[in-house]
């Protein structure tokens, strides 16, 4: 079984849509997505997995550890695509990212 890398997203306010998460990993790829965005723009979600289809080993997960306050893991395989997006999401939606997260 392959390593597990995470980091925590601590208290972002509005997210990306799901889609802008996969074009900045991927550019035009085409990619497969599960969540719990109600819609494509949708910036309220907070559960998040995305695939590479062209690769189908580049997967990358978010899911709410927390919320009150709002915890996102993210989690991958690869620690460059957790630390890209984990960068991507501070930039776009605030908050802090931590490596630990005391109640998982």
């Amino acid at each position: 079984m392959e390593e597990e890398f995470s980091l925590y997203l601590i208290e972002p306010s509005s997210r990306p849509p799901f889609p802008a998460v996969a074009r900045y990993l991927w550019g035009k790829e085409d990619f497969d997505s599960d969540g719990n965005s109600r819609h494509p723009n949708d910036d309220q979600w907070t559960e998040l997995t995305i695939i590479c289809r062209s690769t189908n080993s580049e997967r990358l997960d978010i899911d709410p550890v927390s919320e009150n306050p709002l915890v996102l893991k993210i989690s991958s395989t690869s620690s460059s695509l957790v630390q890209k997006i984990a960068q991507f999401l501070v930039a776009n939606s605030g908050g802090t990212i931590c490596t630990e997260w005391p109640n998982t």
